[in-house]
């Protein structure tokens, strides 16, 4: 599955690459995410989030971002979520509620990664520093610095 800035998404047969299914969000998409075990997919534009069905490409829902603002990465194990952009949200899409992690981050968090199993998170951000968070208590349980630039992209194992 791919999205792109000119607002388009594909659903790929990897061993014919041909496009299986195709259909216009109609805005650019910053970023998506497949849960593959529940066929869900979650895109974020500049103002929404928005919940699609992968077999159908159909759209389940949207929600509005309001003052959560842009979302640079997303990750999904339905029926949870995490964004992340000016912080970090948990989201619940079951019961359409959205929580902040309790600790202040100053700069943009640029890409996140999850092991749900653990209910852990870790968190890139512009300032080039890694934050290690619980997803029960969405607070953050330690910060790593060392690089000298901003963290792009991160994955955890």
């Amino acid at each position: 599955l791919s999205c792109c800035h000119a607002g388009e998404m594909h659903l790929w047969n990897l061993k014919t690459f041909e496009t299986m299914k195709a259909l216009s969000t109609k805005v650019a998409v910053r970023c998506m995410v497949v849960d593959w075990s529940s066929r869900r997919v979650v895109t974020c534009d500049s103002s929404r989030m928005s919940l699609w069905t992968v077999d159908a490409l159909s759209k389940v829902q949207d929600f509005d971002l309001g003052a959560v603002g842009e979302v640079s990465a997303v990750a999904l194990q339905w029926p949870r979520g995490v964004s992340a952009g000016k912080g970090l949200k948990l989201w619940n899409f079951l019961s359409q509620s959205c929580e902040s992690f309790r600790s202040r981050i100053e700069a943009p968090v640029l890409c996140l990664a999850v092991t749900w199993f653990e209910e852990r998170l870790v968190s890139g951000a512009a300032d080039g520093t890694l934050r290690l968070f619980s997803l029960a208590t969405r607070q953050m349980i330690l910060e790593f610095q060392g690089h000298r630039s901003e963290v792009l992209s991160v994955s955890l194992h």
